[in-house]
């Protein structure tokens, strides 16, 4: 499975996430959002997409996640879904389940509570045939590939919040995904491209060169 953690949010972004939702009383059960007919399998509750709490937080996390390059390398994403706020409390749970291939390329998991604040509540994700158990600081956020199963441990002590949604990427193929990653670090190890005065100079130079098969590669996946 491959996988990245980035750091998404900075200190001030969280607490200034924490205080609007800490403060709203607009919850709905989580059930409903995924259209689950009980809790056997899901028991959480989820911010409403009409609160005002969630609407400035959304705008927060879609600010960081356009200017974080380690999630735009990795996901080189074309779009992301609505952004879900999730809470789960004493005897809160996800059961094992997995996202599937309507909702995106990449499901992300942002940790908003701070792993000292809940027990239980770890993410579980089936990995290489063994289970990996996250559980990140606040700001942090995994981003892995759809459709691994993955379930929430019960939450004992405390209160888990997250934000979580899915990103469809650019690059179905994922060698050619991962092809592009390793373009982008070698762009940015090169430098930006310098004003060039001629084609002659511009096929010596390796930032120009690089930004070519970049384009190339665009225009092949996209022709595909």
């Amino acid at each position: 499975m491959r996988y990245i953690t980035t750091q998404l949010l900075t200190e001030d972004e969280v607490s200034q996430i924490r205080s609007w939702v800490g403060a709203s009383k607009n919850w709905m059960s989580g059930t409903k959002s995924q259209r689950i007919a009980n809790i056997e399998r899901k028991n959480n509750i989820e911010l409403h997409p009409s609160a005002e709490s969630h609407r400035r937080s959304v705008a927060l996390i879609n600010d960081a996640l356009s200017r974080n390059k380690d999630f735009g390398d990795f996901v080189i994403p074309l779009k992301t879904s609505y952004i879900t706020i999730s809470r789960t409390r004493v005897g809160g749970f996800y059961k094992p389940h997995f996202d599937t291939h309507s909702l995106g390329d990449f499901s992300n998991t942002l940790f908003l509570s701070d792993p000292s604040e809940y027990d239980g509540g770890e993410l579980c994700l089936w990995s290489d045939g063994r289970v990996e158990k996250v559980k990140l600081k606040p700001g942090m956020m995994i981003t892995y590939e759809c459709g691994i199963a993955h379930q929430v441990n019960e939450v004992t002590r405390g209160m888990r919040d997250v934000a979580v949604f899915w990103a469809t990427s650019e690059f179905k193929n994922e060698k050619l995904r991962s092809a592009m990653t390793d373009l982008f670090k070698c762009k940015e190890i090169v430098g930006a491209t310098p004003v060039l005065d001629t084609v002659e100079e511009s096929q010596t130079n390796p930032s120009f060169l690089i930004s070519q098969v970049i384009h190339t590669i665009r225009r092949y996946n996209h022709e595909q």
